[in-house]
Parts: C-alpha cells; sequence; structure tokens
C-alpha cells in the first residue's frame, strides 16, 4: 500500500513595501534642506546623553529599545553626510 503525499501549503509572507515613492523623497530633501544631517546627528547625541545623565533612569525597559532604533538613525545620517557631503543644502544658498 502506497502512502499519500502530504501536502503542505505555505503561506506567502509579504514584507513592508520600502519603494521610495516621489512623495516620500520629497518629503526627505524637505526635512534635510531645514534640518541639516550633521547639526542634528549632533544635537540629538547630545539631547541624548543628557537626558540618560541628568533626568532619564537607565533601567527604563523602553530605553533598550530607544537606543536601537536611534543607533540606526544615526547611521541613516552618517550615511547622508557622506553622500552630500553634510552641506549640500547650505540654508544660507536657499532663497525664495
Amino acid at each position: 500500500m502506497k502512502r499519500a503525499k502530504k501536502t503542505t501549503w505555505k503561506k506567502k509572507v509579504e514584507g513592508p513595501d520600502f519603494t521610495v515613492t516621489p512623495r516620500l523623497q520629497e518629503a526627505f530633501v524637505r526635512f534635510l534642506e531645514y534640518h541639516p544631517a550633521k547639526r542634528f546627528s549632533v544635537n540629538l547625541r547630545s539631547w541624548l546623553l543628557e537626558f540618560l545623565m541628568y533626568d532619564g533612569s537607565p533601567e527604563a525597559e523602553y530605553l533598550k529599545d530607544l537606543v536601537v532604533d536611534l543607533d540606526g538613525f544615526f547611521e541613516l545620517l552618517e550615511v547622508v553626510q557622506e553622500e552630500w557631503k553634510g552641506d549640500r543644502f547650505n540654508p544660507a544658498s536657499v532663497r525664495d
């Protein structure tokens, strides 16, 4: 007697769509026009360290995830600085 083959169904799992749409690109560029990556990165790091030193509790559960998320964000800002040499959008050169 032959055994019947067992059919297994695999559910197709779709991940998030990371397509950079023109709208998203425009929002990203607009943000960097008014918030230079280097300045934003330095200020955010300073704020985070000051918060942790004076106000934050290092034992807070959410801080572990926040530090990991911010680390990824800082990596993104570093790539922007390298790609755009940190001064692609000089506010002094932007005129209405």
